[in-house]
C-alpha cells in the first residue's frame, strides 16, 4: 500500500492542488493529513478528492464542527480524527498520526506502531526511533521553508521519501 502524507497546508490551495495531483499520479491508496488545513473552504478539496483521506487536527484548524459537517457530504472520502492524534490501521499495520512531533516520538518509542507521522514543524523529517520510522512531510504552504513538500510511505517495505514542488 502507498500512503501520501500531507501537513501544514495553511490554506495554500495552489500547492495543495499540486500535492493532490502528484499523489493521484503516483497512485497512492490513502492519504494522511496531519493538520493545519486551517479553513473549511480548504478542507472541501479533500471531500471532492477520489482517494480516501484521514485527517487529524492541528493547532491552526478553525471551525472543527464545520469540518465535520463538510466531511459528511455525499460522496466524501474524508474521515476525521476529531483531535490532534489518532491510531490508524492499514495493510495490517498500526500507524500513529499526530500534528505534534513530541506525541509521534513517544508513540514510536512505545513499540506499539509500525510508523509514526507528524506535522507542525514545517520541516521534512525521516528517521528511525528504534526500529520505527518517524516521518514529517514538511509543509504544503511553503511559508517556513520556502519549499512545498509531502511524503510517500510504502507499507510493503516501510520505506518513505519526500517529494518537493519544483
Amino acid at each position: 500500500m502507498h500512503i501520501g502524507i500531507l501537513s501544514d497546508i495553511h490554506d495554500h490551495r495552489e500547492n495543495l492542488l499540486w500535492a493532490l495531483g502528484s499523489l493521484q499520479d503516483r497512485a497512492v491508496d490513502l492519504i494522511f493529513c496531519l493538520g493545519d488545513v486551517v479553513s473549511p473552504f480548504t478542507v472541501k478539496n479533500f471531500v471532492q478528492y477520489p482517494i480516501p483521506t484521514f485527517l487529524v487536527f492541528g493547532n491552526n484548524d478553525g471551525d472543527r464542527a464545520l469540518f465535520a459537517k463538510i466531511s459528511q457530504e455525499e460522496g466524501s472520502k474524508l474521515s476525521l480524527a476529531y483531535r490532534e492524534f489518532a491510531e490508524y490501521e492499514a495493510d495490517g499495520k498500526k500507524f500513529f498520526l499526530s500534528h505534534y512531533p513530541e506525541l509521534a516520538e513517544v508513540a514510536a518509542l512505545s513499540g506499539r506502531y509500525a510508523a509514526a507521522f507528524h506535522g507542525h514543524t514545517h520541516h521534512m523529517r525521516g528517521e528511525l526511533l528504534g526500529s520505527v520510522p518517524v516521518v514529517c512531510p514538511g509543509e504544503i504552504c511553503a511559508l517556513a521553508t520556502g519549499r512545498a513538500s509531502f511524503a510517500l510511505f510504502r507499507t510493503e517495505d516501510m520505506s518513505f521519501e519526500h517529494v518537493e514542488k519544483e
